[in-house]
């Protein structure tokens, strides 16, 4: 026996039902009133059986729903069952149980008002609870059951896919094989599932888990709070998460994959490119997709707000950015912006195309750059910078290279630097080693602090200097200063242009043109007299030798350098010279047309120096070309000749009586003491280089041409004396008594003294001295002629000291006198010149004093056709200048050309008969700094005036080269130039309107009177104006009816180009375009003809209309 049920008979129900063995019976029975409600009226029934179940609770009502199965089962059961205004329609073994339910099928079950089974072994349970299909299940209220074999479980919940399930409030399978489990969770797909409040899974086979999460594409997946998987095969995991891309995966709160096949993990990741990644976390919160991100087809990011932006990029680190094509950037911050670009390493960065940024702050700018090393920068196209902090500046070209640490490039193509610090700048410049810099084309340093200024210099070694074009420094702190200089060895300085300093320590000075020099008394002239530089070996003080010289030649046009053996073979010539004659020499009787006695030079001191002849010599030479130690005694009765004396000359000494044409002798440079010089015709002392106690010259009768000259004087002259012609052309040292005398009969006459550079105490010439030149102080020089002397002439060009007096006097028949002061370097206490009787012409002049003169005066007695005094420059104080003239002065002259200090008395006072006086004052040497100054801020380029020098220093000026190098520039003229050539030298105006104006930044206006008002605007052509800003904008221009698209977003606007103005209604035509290709080039006639008529034949040929109506 059932031991949890045994059937019972229901009197209320009038069927046997199954009550459990637990239950009890409580109260007793009264058979009547059970009877009697059996048979109360009708209608009163299904009232006590709503009342009856009713006070049942729900436990009853499963257990009696149970014994009315069972009831069935049993042998003799009632075949159909209707309770409680139910109908149970369906035949054997259907169930209807409560207020409108039907059961209609066999073997369904209806319970609840109004609730429908109407399938196969259909269930429907509750109010309104529907089962339509064979093997439904409905229970809920409103519950529905459509499909077949559904299960429909809730309120309102609906289950009309076959095989569907849905279950809880408002839930809904409306699929085959869907289910969705949870309040107003659906499945809407076949075979979706949607578990979770609100969960929908609409795609087939589509699975969606979680409050409000969707899966609405096949085979999608959603899991987690507001998931949502939008595509074929998407699957998204996580709070928000979205993955809405074809076969994407979204893992991670707020991920988001986009793209077809996108992978995105991490908060906020998202992956919206195909087949893209996106790992990491970072962006907005609540903002999916707003972190790491990978944007173009392919890429990859990965880190914290990672970002790949283009195809096939990669981008790795946190705020890593690889925005170009294929780009890669690897490291925190790192970005790749352009195609190709890869950047690795904490903030590198590569914006150039095909740009390679590695290491940290490393920077790629430019197409094809390379930058390799902390902060390494390469900015210009095609270049290359490795190691810590090298650049190559925007302004290089390709080609350059920067590598070590904090070298740069700054200009120029191909350049290199190399090493630690350097710099270069210019096309092919080159910097290699510590702390170098090549500025200019092809300018190269090698080594250590070295600097190259200029194109093509060089600097190689260490702390070298090759400053200007072409200049060339080696070895070690050597300078070349100037254009084409070259500096070899340790220290060597080339300082001038074009300069060779060979050798360690060698140094240039100035060139010295030399024209002309005088060889034993004869001037010749030189080959090569303007030299344009200097090559050295060597320094004052440390002069070197130059060995292995190879014989140069020997003529008059060789510039060729002469080797030792060469001045050997040439001494060798000249080793001895001597000729005597003692008596009956055909040649030499009477009458001495010719005598010559020189000292060229003395060494050594020379006692005595004489030369006599008695009678009848035509000719008579002797001549001491060098005297290296003292002559003891030099004698020649006819002629002799000592080319070289090294011993010292004790006497010299020539006389003559009578009849002698011409007698010279002169002594030429002495170097020593000579104690008596005398010559009884001639005798000239050409330098004097020690002291000459005395020297002396007599003649008596019949002398037509007789010369004594001093040349030079080092030391001291005691006494100097000529009778006829004595000349002292230099005396450098002090002379005590000069005098020379005449008695009768000279026709010419001549003493000189150039130059005295010790003090002369007497000086005297009775014909005519001059001394051109005096170095030091001159007690007293005077001059007087007694008679019949046509010709007189003294001067004193130059005095380096006092000349105590100086005088010329004449008595008679004078026609020419002239005294001459050139120069005086000291004070002069009295300078006069007296005329007595019908002089010529007078002249005294001093070209310049360069100390005081006490007093300067000059007088004329009587007839006097011409005198002339000139002071040229003194300067020093004069205390008094006077001129004057008796009577008949044809012309006085006295004139002062500069005075560089002050004359404290200037006079000049004429008697009588004076045809000519004049004092100048021609010009006077004042301050010019406040021109040079001037002149050089004019010039600009930093020169400057230097007063000391009167110099201006050379300007430097920049220019710049068409490729973008610079060029310095020491000149005005080579600065306009050089920007004619690179600047100007294509563009060219004929027009006399006014200017070109470029107001916008960046604008350009190019043509007379061409104005660019915009930012990045062109005006170009004579007249045109760019005055309309260009903005991004798209849309439609309409031409009828139809519409014409445009759209300037999709690019960047730089400007507008004009070639005409459209206030104005002036126009130019564009002309020889060449056809366009690209989708921004410019359309010729021709193409858009072309497209007229390819549009007239074929896009509307089979499309006709003929109507007046409204076009569609």
């Amino acid at each position: 026996m059932n031991k949890s049920f045994k059937s019972i008979w229901n009197e209320a129900l009038g069927a046997w039902v199954a009550a459990s063995e637990l239950d009890r019976a409580r109260g007793k029975r009264v058979a009547s009133s059970r009877r009697t409600a059996e048979h109360a009226a009708p209608g009163t029934g299904a009232a006590a059986s709503t009342a009856a179940l009713a006070g049942l609770s729900p436990r009853r009502i499963a257990t009696m729903i149970a014994a009315a199965y069972l009831g069935l089962f049993q042998t003799g059961a009632h075949a159909q069952y209707s309770a409680g205004g139910g109908s149970a329609t369906g035949g054997a073994s259907s169930i209807a149980v409560g207020n409108g339910s039907v059961a209609t099928q066999v073997n369904s079950t209806a319970f609840g008002n109004l609730s429908t089974a109407a399938g196969l072994s259909a269930t429907a349970i509750g109010p309104g609870a529907h089962a339509i299909a064979d093997g439904s299940t409905s229970i809920g209220i409103n519950s529905q059951a459509t499909g077949v074999n559904s299960v429909a479980m809730g309120v309102q919940a609906i289950g009309s896919g076959s095989y569907s399930v849905a279950i809880g409030n408002l839930s809904s399978s409306t699929q085959n094989g869907s289910v969705a489990i949870g309040s107003g969770a659906s499945a809407l797909g076949v075979s979706a599932i949607g578990l979770g409040n609100n969960a929908t899974a609409s795609g087939q086979y589509a699975a969606a888990l979680g409050l409000g999460s969707v899966a609405s594409g096949a085979q999608a997946v959603a899991l987690g709070f507001a998931s949502n998987a939008t595509n074929t095969g998407a699957v998204s995991l996580g709070n928000q998460s979205t993955s809405s891309g074809a076969a994407g995966v979204a893992v991670g709160s707020g991920s988001l994959a986009s793209g077809n096949s996108g992978v995105a993990m991490g908060v906020n990741s998202g992956a919206k490119g195909t087949a893209s990644i996106a790992i990491g976390w970072g962006g907005t919160a609540g903002v999916p997709g707003s972190g790491t991100q990978s944007l173009g087809t392919s890429s990859i990011a990965m880190g914290s707000n990672t970002s790949a932006g283009a195809d096939n990029a990669l981008a790795f680190g946190l705020n890593a950015n690889a925005s170009g094509l294929s780009s890669i950037a690897m490291g925190v911050q790192s970005t790749a912006t352009q195609q190709f670009g890869v950047a690795l390493g904490n903030l590198a960065l590569a914006t150039g195309t095909s740009g390679t940024a590695l290491g940290a702050g490393a920077t790629a700018s430019a197409v094809n750059t390379t930058a390799i090393g902390i902060n390494s920068v390469a900015a210009a196209g095609a270049t290359v910078a490795i190691g810590a902090s090298n650049s190559v500046a925007a302004a290089a070209g390709a080609g350059s290279i920067a590598g070590g640490n904090n070298s740069q490039v700054l200009s120029g193509t191909g350049a290199v630097a190399l090493g630690e610090g350097q710099t270069v700048s210019g096309n092919g410049a080159v910097a290699i080693g510590d702390p170098s810099t090549s500025i200019g084309t092809g300018a190269v340093t090698l080594g250590a602090n070295n600097t190259a200024n200029g194109n093509g210099a060089v600097a190689i070694g260490n702390s070298n200097n090759a400053q200007g074009v072409g200049s060339l420094a080696l070895g070690n702190t050597s300078t070349a200063a100037a254009a084409g200089a070259v500096a070899f060895g340790a220290s060597a300085v080339a300082n001038n242009a074009n300069d060779v300093a060979l050798g360690s320590g060698s140094v240039t000075a100035a060139p010295n043109p030399t024209a002309t020099g005088t060889i034993g008394g004869v001037t010749y002239s030189f080959n090569g007299i303007n030299p344009t530089s200097v090559v050295s070996v060597g320094a004052p003080g440390s002069e070197r030798q130059i060995t292995n010289v190879a014989a140069g030649r020997i003529s008059p046009s060789s510039t060729d350098a002469i080797n030792g053996s060469q001045l050997d073979a040439t001494n060798q010539a000249v080793t001895s010279l001597s000729t005597s004659t003692l008596s009956s020499i055909t040649s030499l009787s009477t009458g001495v047309s010719s005598m010559s006695t020189g000292l060229s030079s003395a060494n050594s001191a020379i006692t005595s120096l004489s030369t006599s002849t008695s009678t009848g010599i035509s000719s008579l030479s002797t001549g001491l070309s060098s005297t290296n130690s003292s002559v003891t005694s030099l004698s020649t009765s006819t002629s002799t000749g000592l080319s070289s004396a090294n011993s010292a000359i004790t006497s010299l000494s020539t006389s003559t009586s009578t009849g002698i044409s011409s007698l010279s002798t002169g002594l030429s440079s002495t170097n020593s003491a000579v104690a008596s010089l005398s010559t009884s015709t001639s005798t000239g002392l050409s330098s004097a280089n020690s002291a000459i106690t005395s020297l002396s010259t007599s003649t008596s009768t019949g002398i037509s041409s007789l010369s004594t000259g001093l040349s030079s004087t080092n030391s001291s002259v005691t006494s100097l004396s000529t009778s006829t012609s004595t000349g002292l052309s230099s005396a450098n040292s002090a002379i005590t008594s000069l005098s020379t005398s005449t008695s009768t009969g000279i026709s010419s006459l001549s003493t000189g003294l150039s130059s005295t550079n010790s003090s002369v105490a007497s000086l005297s010439t009775s014909t005519s001295t001059g001394l051109s030149s005096a170095n030091s102080a001159i007690t007293s020089l005077s001059t007087s002629t007694s008679t019949g002397i046509s010709s007189l002439s003294t001067g004193l060009s130059s005095t380096n000291s006092s000349v105590a007096s100086l005088s010329t006097s004449t008595s008679t028949g004078i026609s020419s006198l002239s005294t001459g002061l050139s120069s005086t370097n000291s004070s002069i206490t009295s300078l006069s010149t007296s005329t007595s009787t019908v002089v010529g012409s007078l002249s005294t002049g001093l070209s310049s004093t360069n100390s005081n003169l006490t007093s300067l005066s000059t007088s004329t007695s009587t007839g006097i056709s011409s005198l002339s005094t000139g002071l040229s420059s003194t300067n020093s104080s004069i205390t008094s200048l006077s001129t004057s003239t008796s009577t008949t002065i044809g012309s006085l002259s006295t004139g002062l050309s500069s005075t560089n200090s002050s004359l404290t008395s200037l006079s000049t006072a004429t008697s009588t008969g004076i045809s000519s006086l004049s004092t100048g004052l021609s010009s006077i040497a004042n301050n010019n700094t406040n021109l040079g100054n001037s002149t050089a801020g004019a010039i600009g380029g930093g020169a400057t005036y230097d007063p000391t020098t009167g110099t201006i220093s050379a300007p430097s000026y920049v220019t710049y080269n068409s490729d973008g190098s610079t060029t310095i520039n020491n000149n005005v003229g080579s600065a306009i130039d050089n920007i004619n050539a690179h600047g100007i030298k294509y563009f060219h105006a004929n027009s006399t309107a006014l200017d070109s104006q470029a107001i916008g930044v960046d604008s350009v206006a190019i043509g007379p009177n061409a104005i660019s008002r915009v930012d990045g605007s062109i005006a170009l052509g004579s007249g045109s104006v760019a005055d309309r800003a260009t903005v991004p904008a798209s849309g439609i221009i309409r031409n009828g009816t139809a519409a014409i698209p445009f759209n300037t977003t999709d690019q960047m606007l730089l400007g507008a180009v004009s070639v005409g103005d459209a206030t104005n209604k002036t126009y130019r035509q564009i002309t020889n375009v060449a056809d366009g290709t690209g989708q921004q080039d410019a359309v010729t006639v021709r193409q858009l003809t072309g497209a007229l008529q390819s549009f007239a034949v074929t896009g509307q040929k089979y499309f006709h209309a003929n109507s007046t109506a409204a076009d569609s």
